[in-house]
């Protein structure tokens, strides 16, 4: 307890309290016209003084023991005679076997008569109505201001959630008081991470059955989280949640799942809707997984038949992500176990070069052939011609089957390259024309 932070009894609560026994409307109206405004300042020696709504006073009943465990110094502003009066009637109604609680609803319920209990809600930084119910056991209070429109802090839920005789009492309410529930459930899932079990209390916080929002957005809060348990993630989806609540990138729990390697989330997830799923950059469940480098989650995915030739709007499949990042093991995965490979961007120029190459080598033997034969003096005339013609055979049967493979790429050329493989063919035919004539002379 500290003493820097003092409760102040007004001198008006013996008179409230008077008239609350007596059911004396005078004294009761008395008290409340006087009773001093509901404030926490400081005073000029750094002490906070803190005044609060009569409801406050009628739990503690009394103000309390110097040494007694509060978060105030109680002091009262009125005499020793009337503490002692109050002292000895809340004794002769305690001695009627009535409980702490019920004096005070009985209390209550006839001050309610004068003011809306609205008017006791008011949040201050060193208690709440809340807490100090849960600490002085007034649960039937508790439960009657919750039902009026009682208002929970963050800290006000967790503190009561701990207790886990009050679930089934808070529980109808929760959807209703909680005063920010998405910085609540940023707090749960917080609480997650460190081993603590806050399910139940997602659950009650949904707004029905068929609303998993909550727990969709505590779920994705928690893969994204680098501490990310595998364990705590199944404990969500056995809760109900799916894992498809994208984020404001377009990333879902599944992704990121696939991401940080959660084989076991994903093989009880794979739907066909989820393995078209795509982010808001066109990435996929396999780009994720590429980029998280697991090896299991990607043949899981290949496996289930994930679309590997879907690219993102960068041009890039999830092969062709795993060349730019430089994924050895993931490529050979690729290339080894399931025959996928795909070229990068200057692959494919290259690719294309050697093609028509190829092509252009094939329209220059021609005028070597004819130089050959024209040659007076050259005599192996037949064995030029034929070796040029089985050259140009080789080259051109490379360069089709190249251009045939699944990897060369399918774009629009230019002309110029569409007439360079003609001229090959022109080249070829009139290279076989010309052996014709050699083998026939030397025959003849």
């Amino acid at each position: 307890m500290s003493n820097e932070n003092v409760l102040i009894w007004p001198k008006q609560y013996p008179l409230l309290i008077k008239g609350l026994l007596e059911q004396n409307g005078a004294h009761i109206l008395d008290a409340l016209e006087q009773w001093p405004v509901c404030q926490e300042r400081i005073d000029d020696k750094g002490i906070a003084l803190t005044v609060l709504p009569p409801l406050f006073y009628l739990l503690w009943q009394k103000p309390a023991e110097p040494f007694q465990g509060c978060c105030f110094q109680h002091i009262y502003e009125y005499d020793d005679d009337e503490q002692r009066y109050i002292e000895q009637v809340l004794a002769h109604l305690k001695s009627q076997s009535m409980s702490n609680e019920q004096v005070t609803f009985l209390l209550l319920e006839r001050l309610l008569n004068y003011l809306p209990i609205k008017s006791q809600f008011i949040q201050y930084s060193q208690l709440s109505l809340a807490r100090l119910c849960h600490q002085l056991h007034a649960y039937q209070i508790l439960q009657y201001s919750l039902a009026q429109g009682l208002v929970l802090s963050q800290d006000d839920v967790m503190s009561l959630w701990r207790d886990e005789e009050l679930h089934a009492l808070l529980a109808p309410y929760l959807k209703t008081a909680v005063e920010q529930t998405p910085q609540l459930v940023q707090i749960l899932t917080e609480r997650l991470l460190q081993g603590e079990d806050y399910f139940g209390l997602l659950v009650a916080l949904q707004e029905d059955d068929t609303d998993l929002n909550l727990l969709e957005q505590a779920l994705l809060a928690h893969i994204k989280d680098k501490s990310a348990k595998q364990s705590l993630c199944k404990r969500f989806l056995t809760q109900g949640a799916t894992g498809c609540v994208a984020d404001e990138q377009g990333c879902t729990a599944m992704m990121w799942a696939a991401e940080r390697g959660f084989v076991d989330i994903l093989v009880n997830n794979l739907s066909p809707t989820t393995l078209k799923s795509v982010d808001k950059a066109g990435n996929t469940l396999l780009h994720y997984a590429v980029l998280g480098q697991s090896e299991s989650c990607i043949a899981l995915l290949l496996k289930n038949g994930v679309d590997y030739t879907k690219k993102n709007k960068a041009g890039q499949t999830a092969y062709q992500t795993a060349v730019e990042q430089g994924f050895r093991l993931v490529l050979r995965q690729f290339e080894k176990d399931f025959g996928i490979k795909e070229l990068s961007a200057k692959q494919q120029i290259k690719r294309i070069d050697i093609v028509h190459l190829l092509h252009a080598l094939v329209c220059w033997l021609l005028p070597l052939q004819l130089f050959f034969f024209f040659k007076p003096d050259f005599d192996y005339k037949v064995e030029s011609s034929f070796f040029i013609v089985i050259s140009t055979l080789l080259m051109l049967f490379y360069a089709v089957s190249l251009k045939r493979c699944n990897l060369y790429p399918y774009i629009k050329h230019p002309w110029s390259l569409f007439l360079l493989r003609v001229m090959s063919s022109i080249s070829l035919l009139g290279q076989m024309l010309l052996l014709f004539v050699v083998v026939i002379t030397i025959l003849t």
